[in-house]
């Protein structure tokens, strides 16, 4: 009796260990081949623009692999562990991007792609045989995928299936050291910027789909750098899209001048805040340029942040209004100098503060503050 009762307590205990030994929030945890683990299956039908995927390469000694992480609403959905690779100049293991129901990364000069909902393998190219640069990827509206590789091929095109359309190793032998590529499908046109060339600058060229022929364009001095301030340099409107890919739904069109500051960069495309609207999304980096204190609302966007102290820049007054509208009604009416602190971002050209004498809250035009 007593052996049988060690017994059944032992067996509670293994079934109580291997209980908790799953992911809180995990609904089935499934292994691939030892490389990717599931830990929780998404909906039905979901939005892609809701998972976040990184990867981060991680250094171990002379040997480097990568992690990936994908994240559904704040919970883990799968993670993918590639194998280990000597450390060399370039790593062996980098990020390419989402596109629609996918997610693109480089292995050891392979294109992979998995589907985004559990982290499997959908296809493996291999005829890549390079190693991307930063920005040096894009994806047309059919899902074909253009990138270069910094010691080549200058240009590697593939479609959505994985099946090779074209290999260029080299444009012209005078142009070496690949980095960034941009996609534009309104020209059928790829932009690949060089970092080696014969003027020692970086330099782009311009390749044309239709035949592979190619023109020389312009420097690269400024290349746009994360965490810096930028505005549209456009002559129309710039847009907001709202994944990485220049055929991605516009979310908004900004006007030339916006200012936005930079956060990083996905698949060629930069993600960037719009300073005056606190909206995000991604920007062609082709089409904008670094801001300053000589850029016209360029002290205004980068100081008005909640808690900043402002004063009323007029010869008059100063109308603080209800609501974020030029014809709201006027709750009170501010002499010159009048001293406010800031509550929120703007909206637009309107900005809620708190009048630090009366303690009055409201609405006041931008244009008519000073710091």
């Amino acid at each position: 009796m007593k052996m049988k009762r060690l017994l059944i307590m032992a067996l509670t205990v293994l079934l109580v260990l291997t209980m908790t030994a799953q992911p809180a929030s995990a609904d089935k945890k499934t292994k691939n081949k030892g490389k990717t683990t599931v830990y929780s299956t998404l909906p039905g039908s979901y939005d892609p623009w809701d998972v976040k995927v990184s990867l981060e390469v991680i250094h171990d000694g002379e040997k480097e692999f990568a992690f990936i992480v994908a994240v559904y609403k704040g919970q883990v959905i799968w993670t993918r562990t590639t194998p280990k690779f000597n450390t060399a100049e370039v790593d062996y293991v980098s990020a390419i991007g989402k596109n629609d129901y996918t997610y693109y990364y480089s292995e050891d000069g392979d294109i992979v792609c998995l589907d985004l909902s559990n982290g499997s393998v959908l296809w493996r190219n291999k005829d890549f045989g390079g190693y991307p640069g930063k920005w040096s990827a894009g994806f047309d509206g059919d899902g074909c995928l253009y990138i270069c590789g910094y010691f080549g091929p200058d240009l590697f095109i593939c479609d959505s299936e994985g099946t090779t359309i074209k290999r260029i190793t080299s444009v012209n032998d005078d142009y070496y050291w690949p980095y960034e590529l941009t996609y534009y499908e309104e020209e059928d046109t790829v932009k690949v910027v060089y970092e080696g060339t014969p003027s020692g600058k970086s330099q782009a060229l311009y390749i044309d789909l239709t035949d592979y022929s190619y023109s020389v364009g312009e420097y690269q001095e400024d290349i746009p750098v994360d965490g810096g301030i930028y505005y549209a340099k456009v002559n129309e409107f710039l847009s907001l899209r709202a994944w990485p890919s220049t055929s991605a739904d516009v979310v908004e069109k900004l006007l030339p001048g916006t200012l936005m500051m930079l956060l990083y960069y996905d698949s060629g495309m930069a993600y960037v805040e719009v300073l005056n609207t606190g909206d995000y999304g991604y920007v062609n980096p082709a089409y904008i340029a670094p801001a300053d204190y000589g850029t016209p609302g360029y002290d205004t966007a980068t100081k008005l942040v909640p808690g900043a102290t402002v004063y009323a820049d007029v010869k008059e007054f100063l109308s603080l209004r209800k609501e974020a509208s030029t014809s709201a009604p006027v709750i009170v009416r501010l002499p010159d100098g009048a001293s406010m602190t800031v509550l929120e971002k703007p909206e637009g050209k309107l900005v809620r503060v708190r009048h630090n004498k009366s303690k009055l809250e409201g609405y006041v035009h931008v244009d008519f503050i000073t710091f």
